[in-house]
This record gives structure tokens, C-alpha cells and sequence, in this order.
């Protein structure tokens, strides 16, 4: 599964301010149980296992927005499946996509069954917005 937009940030996307300006400094990645909600518009509906808040993103090159990771320990214990991006204030959804070990996810990771107070470690995260 692809990552998606909610609607306002698809709408920022194509507005003069741009999406990179619309998540702004310090945006926030959780990371949660269970499979991607069937829209973007939807809060993921398992459990929240980290919160890692990642470096403002830098200038677009080809449409392409990179933020430097950070890291977190997790705040319980299970198996990652789903992701969602908020802006800084932890509570307006941006996008989401699909967690997998190894490959096969939107983002990946070396191990996704997670344990309350282990590290969970975000490298480069980038967005890219296609050509229309």
C-alpha cells in the first residue's frame, strides 16, 4: 500500500505554501498496531507503541522532502503495522502508511515486534509528492 494524504495536506500540496510548510518544525511519527485504517482522513485504531519526533523537513528536490529521524523508546510492548504522520502538535494527521519488516512497508524496519522501553530508532524519512 502506497502512502497517502489526508486531504488538507494533498490541498497544501498544490497550494503556494507547500507541504513542507504545512507540516512546519518538529513534526511527529507514531508508529501503531494493527493494518492502515481505510482512509487517510482516520486516527489508526491500534495501539500506540512509540512517538518519535522527527527534524523539520528541508527544501523539496524533485519533489522529494527529506527529514532527519530521531528516537524514541517504545511506549508498549507489539507488533508495528501501521504509521502516521502528525504535525508538531501531536493531534492533526497529515498521512499514513503501512510498517513491515525488512521491506515490503512504507517504512521498514530490521525487527517490528517492539518491547515497552526499547528503542525504536527513525533514519532519513521522505516524502515525495509525484508530478501530476
Amino acid at each position: 500500500m502506497a502512502m497517502r494524504l489526508n486531504i488538507a495536506a494533498a490541498n497544501a500540496a498544490a497550494d503556494s505554501t507547500g507541504l513542507r510548510a504545512y507540516i512546519s518544525s518538529t513534526p511527529k511519527l507514531k508508529f501503531y498496531t494493527g493494518a492502515v485504517n481505510g482512509t487517510a482522513e482516520s486516527d489508526p485504531a491500534g495501539t500506540l507503541l512509540a512517538t518519535v519526533t522527527i527534524g523539520a523537513f528541508g527544501a523539496a528536490s524533485a519533489g522529494v522532502i527529506s527529514s532527519t529521524g530521531g528516537n524514541v523508546a517504545a511506549a508498549a510492548s507489539g507488533t508495528a503495522g501501521c504509521w502516521a504522520l502528525f504535525l508538531s502538535n501531536g493531534t492533526t494527521k497529515v498521512a499514513d502508511g503501512s510498517v513491515a519488516e525488512t521491506s515490503g512497508g512504507d517504512i521498514n524496519f530490521d525487527e517490528t515486534a517492539w518491547l515497552l522501553g526499547g528503542t525504536v530508532t527513525v533514519g532519513t524519512f521522505t516524502i515525495t509528492i509525484p508530478p501530476a
